[in-house]
């Protein structure tokens, strides 16, 4: 500021006009009690010492805005020759007294110089409105809250404000302000800007102008810069149908460049016999259980496309179905050899286990396999009845008792039985699992299980 480079002490101006290698400098004011908007007028005169002619070079001077009726002076030797110097003071000045130093130099031999400070008393200024335009300087296409902020460097309170914000990449806003208190500052404006897409590139102005009533106290210009940025906004919707999920992609260039790639979803393997996409994708298997789909697209800025693939499970619950007449037909014929059931009985206060087999079929069959397992807490009881296992053994903590026959006759039936007790009580139910029969069949190994049954705690079994 002005006042922080130049404001000096009054002691300055009782300094005799300073001279040296043959030239001096002496003034005589005109008008040095001047307005902030006023003008000093003063009478510059210039000695040459030296013994011979010279022409002599005025320097204007760095405050506010000089002007010398001409600045070139023609002298001859030991003479003075003067001219008039008009200055303005700067816009920010404050009130007060300033030494302005006015230089005269040899044009032709700069060694010869002289200078003076002169004085001026400068009786009034300026509001010192300072705005601060919260707007980073480097702009995206986005949306950016934008705060204009007064702030008051002068003594005194400065009311009846208002101004205008305008820029090409936002257009105009205007705000007001009542008062701004001394050495304050206040938010006179908050807007949201939003930076367009479409917007150039490049180097743009942010132009602010000050009003005091109906008149200009401050304009301002902050530079601000729209920097290149890829950016696509993806928003996804899903509907969902009886038997259907139509999923609908928007894509949109938020940025300022034209972009060109692929949207590529990652869905399950099974999805792709059931995908149908609006525009065709390009379907292909990737690593693992999956496969991914993808759409290229290509976007202006601001430019939008829209992808709807849906996934229907209509073909899926037709392939249920077929799977589970199949099944239906497959266990048919594989187990319309055999019926085994499996029971519970009490007998004498003991609890048994009772699995029953019936070949129903019109052929023998050979190589018959029964297995059943003994899960715990509860242990196998060696009570067989007429027919012992072939083979006991004990499996990840489960007794397995299998019996093996290398012949049933058509309607043959087989009781196979053994005993249960247990190690810990337990209340409620433990289940165990169905028992199974396994033979061959045209070559191939078909198995049969039979039912689930449970045991109630708290029951007496056998005991050894």
């Amino acid at each position: 500021m002005a006042r922080r480079w130049l404001l000096v002490l009054a002691f300055l101006f009782v300094l005799a006009p300073a001279s040296a290698a043959g030239l001096s400098v002496s003034y005589t004011p005109i008008n040095d009690n001047v307005a902030y908007n006023g003008a000093a007028k003063y009478i510059i005169t210039v000695t040459n010492n030296q013994k011979e002619a010279d022409s002599i070079c005025l320097k204007t001077p760095d405050w506010g805005t000089a002007i010398y009726d001409n600045y070139i002076l023609g002298a001859a030797a030991s003479s003075s020759v003067s001219t008039t110097l008009t200055m303005t003071p700067p816009s920010d000045v404050y009130v007060g007294q300033y030494a302005i130093e006015v230089i005269a130099r040899s044009c032709t031999k700069p060694e010869a110089s002289g200078s003076v400070l002169l004085k001026v008393n400068v009786n009034s200024e300026l509001p010192h409105i300072e705005p601060v335009v919260d707007l980073p300087q480097g702009l995206r296409p986005h949306e950016y809250v934008m705060n204009i902020i007064l702030k008051n460097n002068g003594k005194d309170s400065v009311d009846n404000l208002r101004g205008t914000v305008y820029s090409d990449l936002f257009g105009e806003k205007t705000f007001t302000a009542d008062s701004v208190e001394a050495l304050g500052a206040k938010v006179v404006l908050q807007a949201k800007v939003t930076i367009d897409p479409k917007a150039t590139i490049g180097k743009h102005r942010v132009y602010i102008t000050i009003y005091q009533g109906d008149k200009i106290i401050k304009r301002y210009t902050k530079n601000v810069e729209i920097v290149s940025e890829e950016n696509i906004a993806v928003s996804k919707n899903m509907r969902r149908g009886i038997i259907s999920k139509t999923y609908e992609v928007k894509l949109t260039n938020v940025g300022n460049l034209a972009v060109d790639d692929f949207y590529i979803e990652t869905l399950p393997s099974w999805t792709r016999f059931f995908l149908s996409t609006e525009p065709k994708a390009t379907v292909n298997k990737i690593k693992g259980d999956g496969v991914t789909a993808s759409w290229y697209y290509s976007l202006a800025p601001a430019e939008e496309a829209t992808i709807i693939y849906t996934v229907s499970y209509l073909p899926f619950i037709i392939l249920l179905i077929i799977f589970g007449v199949v099944a239906y037909g497959v266990s048919r014929q594989f187990g319309k050899e055999f019926v085994i059931k499996k029971s519970v009985v009490k007998e004498g206060g003991a609890m048994k286990i009772k699995v029953s087999i019936k070949n129903v079929s019109d052929k023998q069959i050979m190589g018959v396999t029964v297995s059943d397992s003994v899960p715990t807490p509860l242990r196998l009881v060696k009570d067989f009845g007429t027919a012992n296992p072939t083979v006991i053994k004990k499996e990840d903590g489960i007794i397995r008792v299998i019996w093996k026959f290398d012949v049933i006759y058509p309607n043959e039936e087989r009781l196979l039985v053994y005993g249960l007790k247990t190690a810990l009580s337990f209340v409620g139910e433990a289940s165990l699992p169905p028992a199974e029969l396994k033979f061959k069949k045209e070559g191939k190994q078909r198995a049969i299980q039979s039912n689930t049954v449970s045991v109630k705690g708290h029951v007496s079994v056998s005991e050894d």
